[in-house]
């Protein structure tokens, strides 16, 4: 297995996403200005910020893509992400997201 690659620069980490973001991730798609941007409707329960961090862990395992959480090195806050999908085509989508 591959490990997750993590990243950063001066103030902030590009990490994978974990259930400890659940909170963050449903504080970043319950707001509607967010959520129009991301093929999700606006979040109104914690559960589904919780199936969104399984299915992009699921993604890297699967080789679909990568999606890295994008958190403050202050705190580790995460206030958005940024990835890469990609089909057996080999066609790559490219997305950068924060709040």
């Amino acid at each position: 297995m591959i490990c997750f690659p993590n990243l950063q620069t001066e103030r902030l980490w590009l990490r994978q996403t974990i259930e400890e973001d659940t909170e963050a991730v449903f504080s970043v798609f319950s707001d509607p200005k967010v959520a129009q941007f991301h093929n999700v409707d606006t979040f109104t329960q914690l559960n589904q910020a919780t199936e969104v961090i399984e299915r992009r862990t699921r993604g890297f395992i699967d080789g679909r893509g990568i999606r890295w959480a994008i958190a403050r090195k202050l705190d580790n806050y995460v206030i958005g992400s940024c990835g890469l999908t990609w089909d057996k085509l080999m066609c790559i989508q490219v997305a950068l997201n924060w709040c």
